[in-house]
């Protein structure tokens, strides 16, 4: 490696160690006066050194400096290859010998020291979102906002579900179909935003904060004796990829069903029965009908799927991954604006160039039809009631059990 390359890469270092520092959680056991009394300024991390330092060490440091301000705590057998005169451009720096300092002063600096070694107790050997049933990765399909799939494996039967509300709930029914005693293995592996996390178990979650953004999540469980593995936080190496992983293990007797809840989210939350779980599903993809309300049929089968299908799905999909494409709401939006006006009060247009049949209004049940039909008269018909003088749809029609037509007129 080049000179200049090396340097550089060891600023880079430096500074990840210097931004990027989990929180000192020693706060009340430090004691300022004894820093100050060695030069310390306690308004910036200590990064202590001990191992050798050479021109380019050195060098590094100077530049690393120069963008961030911190303490350079240096051992006097550091300073083996290097004189004490060319430290001359270091803003802040200190030499300790280990035998002579005051063992106070070697405590204090201990445990404010920034560049300690890194740790984890997993080790990561997927990165990827997995739900793993036996030795099976399972593999759901979408169905309206939902993730899904339900198949028969080493004689148990699985229902798995995966959706969005109050975070990402992933919910699995297990049946054991077998005659005999079964031994269950199910593993839970989920990634989350490259970042710097501070891990902490409750009762019935996992606290999970962004120490930069300080954004705070909670992964929630209904289940017992579960294995919890993440990225430590008392090193900085392993959490900037950081994964939760949950492994589970117990036994089901003959035609024993049983079911897990697992919840991603901001609060605090859980499901404790089927019934609640169901419920929270049943409201999640009535949320997400509310949003995309809408659906056409249309002369061109190709629009048709675009706006129906694939769009919402796009989005959806986003959204289960915490991430937003605006781009994909925007076109969205803009292909809606083509046909419909307004929300609570509904009015249509004819988008002649597309040549619109049907069009669907989710009423807060069900997807309500409305026949577009060629007509001289501009109307509304509801059953067999014409309405001539109308400017928009209210829920009061969608929500008729009659049949609904509507002419645009010439």
């Amino acid at each position: 490696m080049k000179k200049q390359e090396y340097i550089e890469k060891a600023k880079k270092s430096i500074l990840n160690r210097v931004v990027f520092h989990s929180p000192i959680v020693f706060e009340r056991k430090i004691d300022n006066e004894i820093l100050k009394a060695n030069n310390i300024d306690i308004r910036y991390p200590v990064f202590k050194f001990d191992k050798q330092l050479d021109k380019r060490l050195l060098r590094a440091f100077e530049l690393a400096q120069a963008e961030h301000d911190f303490n350079l705590v240096l051992k006097s057998s550091s300073l083996n290859k290097i004189k004490s005169k060319k430290l001359k451009h270091l803003k802040r720096y200190f030499i300790y010998d280990v035998e002579e300092c005051p063992k106070a002063f070697v405590e204090m600096i201990n445990k404010l020291n920034i560049n300690y070694q890194a740790s984890s107790n997993y080790n990561v050997e997927f990165k990827d979102k997995f739900i793993k049933l036996q030795d099976l990765i399972l593999n759901p399909s979408y169905q309206q906002y939902l993730l899904r799939q339900t198949e028969v494996y080493d004689n148990l039967w699985f229902d798995y579900q995966e959706f969005v509300l109050n975070g990402n709930n992933y919910f699995l029914r297990l049946k054991n179909v077998s005659n005999e005693t079964k031994k269950v293995e199910l593993e839970i592996n989920i990634p989350l935003k490259k970042g710097y996390y501070y891990f902490k178990k409750l009762n019935r979650a996992i606290s999970i904060e962004n120490l930069l953004s300080k954004e705070k999540l909670y992964f929630n469980f209904v289940c017992k004796n579960a294995k919890f593995s993440f990225s430590e936080v008392d090193g900085l190496e392993n959490s900037v990829f950081s994964c939760i992983n949950l492994r589970l293990s117990f036994s089901m007797q003959p035609k024993e069903e049983r079911f897990v809840f697992f919840n991603m989210g901001d609060s605090k939350f859980v499901c404790q029965t089927l019934r609640e779980i169901k419920k929270l599903k049943d409201l999640s993809i009535k949320k997400c009908c509310e949003i995309f309300d809408i659906q056409v049929k249309t002369k061109n089968q190709e629009f048709d799927k675009v706006f129906n299908l694939t769009l919402p799905k796009k989005i959806w999909i986003n959204w289960l991954n915490n991430k937003v494409d605006l781009s994909l709401e925007e076109k969205y939006v803009n292909l809606k604006r083509l046909f419909v006006r307004g929300q609570e009060k509904r009015s249509f247009v004819p988008f002649k160039q597309i040549g619109l049949k049907e069009i669907g209004v989710f009423n807060g049940e069900y997807y309500k039809k409305i026949l577009v039909v060629n007509s001289a008269q501009k109307y509304f018909k509801v059953g067999k009631t014409h309405f001539f003088n109308f400017n928009d749809i209210t829920n009061f029609s969608l929500k008729s059990k009659e049949p609904l037509e509507l002419s645009f007129g010439d």
